[in-house]
């Protein structure tokens, strides 16, 4: 059985069951739903013969050199789509909701599996994805210096039930000069997009944690609507003796390779300076881990110093803390968090 449904609908059946992606690779890859799997009906050399086919020829030349493209296709996508399907359903779209997605729907439907497409293909998905963030969301900011773990803390957020959106790891950044060490890949900023979408509608209601970021994070950027909530959302700065912070930094980036960091390193130089770069790369040749860290610390310090004040939210605390404990901090700042919400409710 086959069904055309909407986006909001695909959505949630999304959640559930498996999404075939028809499109190829090469789309794929630019930006695809969250969890889809990639089922192109032709490959991008195909596709692109396909579509000059049909901007010379027309639609029917153009559907026959597909149908030679797709017949040698036919019994492997068959049997992998059967072997896909969860609870005998399955979901499939290509870019508009077209040719592509209704001759895999229909080939697969043969089997008796019950197969929903999605009205409007992938680029209603797209839109989907842009209206939520016009939304209006519940957020809250675990902030602090260069250091203070914000990233370890939401994570422990997160383990104590609460909902959180790590933003770094959707954009597989640290945001900051040395985001893209340990990376493991290159995120496009719609699949960016999609995913923070993704991960905001799974949220059950009640406050969202968030790391305090730049607007930026590596080469994307946080959706603008978003983006002013979270300046204006209350946030909760950790504070931690600076000693604590210097090991910290040591233990996250010491590991790495020299020539790695020093092109971190390097990449600083327009805003710390010609000759404090050159003493910090000086220092990492020598190993001198503290220094490297200590200058880089002051660098970052004063730069958090600087655009903080570009912002304006409802509520600032600083929490400070002697040593660091991920989950004791975390359950120190969402009790902070609901002490400050239940005395704004009654003041209110």
């Amino acid at each position: 059985m086959i069904t055309r449904i909407k986006v909001d609908a695909f959505v949630r059946l999304a959640r559930q069951h498996p999404v075939l992606d028809v499109r190829s690779p090469g789309e794929f890859e630019t930006g695809h739903i969250p969890g889809a799997h990639s089922f192109p009906l032709f490959d991008n050399h195909e596709r692109a013969e396909v579509g000059t086919i049909y901007k010379q020829s027309g639609q029917m030349e153009a559907m026959a050199k597909g149908m030679d493209f797709v017949g040698p296709k036919v019994g492997r996508m068959f049997a992998e789509g059967i072997s896909m399907a969860k609870e005998g359903q399955l979901l499939v779209h290509c870019w508009r909701g077209g040719k592509r997605s209704e001759a895999v729907a229909g080939l697969l439907g043969v089997a008796g599996l019950k197969v929903s497409l999605l009205e409007g293909g992938y680029k209603q998905f797209r839109n989907w994805v842009l209206q939520q963030f016009n939304l209006t969301w519940p957020a809250a900011i675990i902030g602090g210096l260069t250091g203070t773990g914000k990233t370890d803390v939401l994570h422990a957020m997160q383990a104590l039930g609460e909902n959180t959106v790590d933003l770094e790891a959707l954009a597989d950044h640290r945001g900051s000069a040395f985001g893209r060490l340990g990376a493991t890949r290159q995120v496009t900023f719609t699949q960016f997009e999609n995913d923070l979408a993704w991960q905001l509608t799974q949220q059950k209601p009640g406050t969202i944690w968030f790391e305090d970021e730049s607007r930026t994070i590596g080469n994307l950027y946080i959706p603008n609507n978003l983006w002013v909530q979270m300046r204006t959302a209350p946030i909760f700065k950790i504070v931690l003796p600076r000693q604590v912070r210097m090991e910290r930094l040591m233990r996250d980036y010491g590991t790495f390779p020299k020539e790695l960091l020093a092109a971190s390193i390097s990449k600083l130089q327009k805003r710390m300076g010609g000759l404090r770069t050159q003493e910090t790369l000086k220092a990492l040749e020598q190993d001198d881990d503290f220094k490297v860290m200590d200058i880089l610390l002051d660098y970052y310090d004063k730069s958090y110093a600087h655009t903080v004040v570009e912002y304006k939210h409802v509520h600032e605390q600083e929490i400070p803390f002697p040593s660091f404990d991920a989950a004791a901090m975390a359950g120190t700042i969402n009790q902070a968090m609901k002490d400050w919400a239940a005395r704004n409710q009654k003041t209110g």
